[in-house]
């Protein structure tokens, strides 16, 4: 596993300190080790001085921030009415 205070105050640094930098950290997180562990959200929260259930609950919230594991390749299907709008095909099972 990785060094998750030393990635935390690396991205606050690259980042900030302010609330507002809650996505680029918890983003970049994801990009490095592929998703947020639960020591990672928790060490986010104290660097930016706000609490675990904040975090987790931006975390939990976008499908794009993984927090478990996932494999090599994900494939994530839109089925918004943006999405169908600009023609997506959807498949339905009979």
């Amino acid at each position: 596993m990785y060094q998750v205070g030393n990635l935390v105050k690396e991205l606050s640094e690259k980042h900030g300190h302010q609330r507002e930098s809650l996505m680029p950290i918890l983003q970049d997180i994801v990009i490095k080790h592929s998703y947020l562990t639960d020591e990672a959200m928790v060490e986010v929260a104290k660097e930016l001085d706000i609490s675990a259930a904040e975090v987790y609950g931006t975390a939990s919230f976008y499908t794009f921030l993984d927090t478990q594991a996932r494999g090599k390749y994900v494939i994530r299907v839109c089925k918004t009415i943006t999405c169908s709008m600009k023609g997506k095909v959807t498949l339905s099972r009979q």
